[in-house]
């Protein structure tokens, strides 16, 4: 079991609006694969209807799973990574976490 140390896994969490550019949308995730795969991550959870039961939540949300937290913000702040995130802020207005677990 991985605890939430040294070795703990790294998650992205991604809060979104409702999808406002399809078009910026598909080109984010056209450049996401190969970053994906280049950092080892995966996706966990994803969806455009999540069930809120308190207080108020957003239209997406997305969870995305890297082999270590170090790996989550490596891929973050990567050239290749900024390149992509540009299309994914214009596709929608987004809360972006970066946690450890």
């Amino acid at each position: 079991m991985n605890d939430v140390g040294q070795n703990a896994y790294g998650y992205w969490i991604i809060l979104g609006s409702e999808i406002g550019d399809s078009e910026a949308f598909g080109e984010y995730c056209r450049l996401w694969e190969p970053i994906g795969a280049k950092y080892d991550a995966e996706f966990i959870a994803s969806s455009d209807d999540p069930a809120i039961f308190e207080g108020y939540g957003p239209d997406r949300i997305a969870l995305v799973r890297f082999p270590s937290y170090q790996a989550a913000l490596d891929c973050y702040n990567s050239p290749e990574y900024a390149a992509a995130k540009i299309f994914g802020q214009k596709a929608s207005p987004r809360t972006f976490l970066v946690v450890k677990g």
